[in-house]
């Protein structure tokens, strides 16, 4: 049993918040499928045009590329979100 304002009481608010974090930066990789929907239905060109276009004539180079700025993405929206986490849960932070 805890008492109320221990610190070992456990806070949910922590879990939401992480969980939260987590969904967001999960999101990236459906803003990218979800753009190639926008731009078709609204005939924007943009990087979900890009890649279909570069998939029908075979450019790999441009594949890699677009895979790689995708990829940077999501890797500093993961960053970002470590970062956001020490600030929203105090109990992971460390004294130096």
């Amino acid at each position: 049993m805890h008492a109320a304002n221990s610190p070992e009481t456990p806070n949910h608010m922590h879990g939401l918040a992480r969980l939260g974090m987590v969904i967001a930066v999960l999101a990236i990789g459906f803003v990218v499928s979800g753009a190639l929907l926008t731009e078709i239905v609204f005939s924007y060109p943009g990087l979900g045009l890009l890649l279909v276009n570069a998939v029908a004539d075979n450019d790999y180079a441009l594949l890699q590329g677009i895979f790689l700025l995708i990829t940077f993405a999501v890797l500093l929206a993961n960053l970002i979100a470590d970062f956001v986490y020490v600030f929203l849960d105090p109990r992971i932070r460390q004294e130096a």
